[in-house]
């Protein structure tokens, strides 16, 4: 009987820093520093273990760190993920499924299209 309570314990010790490791690892807001947010984006989606997740991740990270967006852009996709964010979206499909339309904007949009799309996505983001 000693054994099983021993066990039960452990067991349930086990569990329990297990469920903190996972929340520890959830940010409370992104960072506006451009190269810490994709850093932290990427930690963020380690949970996510569906290839296009991980695809979709891959391609915006790319994209980020070679210029495709531009310092106000970057800025309003930083927000839009703070926002996100607060609305305790996951990895997937929430920030999936926006990354994903990122992705899809061609090379030479200007950022007058992208602040407009972001206009357009306010009301499901929450801004």
């Amino acid at each position: 009987m000693y054994l099983f309570k021993y066990s039960l314990s452990l067991l349930l010790m086990l569990a329990l820093s297990a469920t903190i490791a996972v929340f520890a690892q959830e940010p409370k807001v992104f960072p506006e520093d451009p190269t810490a947010f994709v850093t932290e984006l990427s930690t963020f989606f380690k949970s996510a273990q569906d290839r296009e997740s991980r695809q979709a991740l891959q391609v915006f990270s790319e994209e980020w760190v070679t210029g495709k967006y531009d310092a106000p852009i970057q800025q309003e996709i930083i927000k839009t993920c703070n926002l996100m964010l607060a609305q305790r979206m996951r990895p997937t499909p929430g920030f999936r499924e926006y990354l994903i339309s990122l992705n899809s904007f061609p090379d030479n949009t200007t950022g007058k299209s992208y602040m407009a799309w972001h206009r357009g996505v306010a009301p499901i983001s929450g801004q």
